[in-house]
């Protein structure tokens, strides 16, 4: 009579597609089984394999914005543009996202200029899509709408600046710059004369 147990190879990996915790109780089930039919002590178990890595941040933030696409709101808005913002670190003037996120913001700070949380997400895009005018505009009219007409005036200066170094600028956004920063001086000295006035 053969007195050899009989053994038996049992592939065990714990976490695959079930809890951690239930592969230690289904070995000592398989230990039991295998002292009670005289079968050789169950191999142990292989180590977990390394989880597989999550995709980045800015990834599960667009996803999970999917069903939002459509919604047209503020905060949907706001929040696709800090996704687009957080997915291209660096500057990315072809980037198509991006690229849909300014006009996006454009449009919504068209209709809606006192929105300064809008006008610097702008700027932020812009500055990130490589156009260095608007950006300093969108963040000048960020300044406007909290009040701040000497940040207003600062950041339109900073564009005359830049437009006046060289390099490739577009005279159409220089003009805007011009534009704004006499509308908001002009307003600056009335507030001035208004206060001078009335004292």
């Amino acid at each position: 009579m053969n007195t050899q147990k009989k053994q038996y190879r049992i592939a065990v990996i714990p976490g695959d597609g079930i809890g951690k915790e239930v592969v230690p109780e289904g070995l000592r089930v398989l230990e039991q089984a295998a002292k009670k039919h005289g079968a050789a002590r169950p191999a142990k178990a292989a180590p977990a394999p390394a989880p597989a890595a999550p995709p980045p941040a800015p990834a599960r933030a667009a996803e999970a914005m999917k069903p939002y696409a459509d919604d047209g709101s503020r905060p949907v808005l706001l929040l696709e543009a800090q996704i687009a913002l957080a997915a291209m670190p660096a500057v990315s003037p072809d980037n198509a996202v991006l690229k849909a996120r300014a006009a996006d913001l454009q449009t919504w700070v068209a209709l809606r200029p006192d929105d300064s949380l809008a006008w610097g997400a702008l700027g932020q895009t812009w500055a990130r899509l490589g156009a260095p005018l608007r950006s300093l505009r969108a963040e000048a009219e960020a300044r406007y709408a909290l009040g701040d007409l000497l940040g207003a005036v600062d950041r339109l200066r900073a564009g005359q600046r830049l437009a006046r170094g060289g390099g490739p600028i577009d005279f159409i956004d220089a003009s805007v710059i011009d534009s704004r920063l006499r509308d908001i001086e002009a307003q600056r000295k009335q507030i001035e004369a208004d206060q001078h006035a009335s004292r």
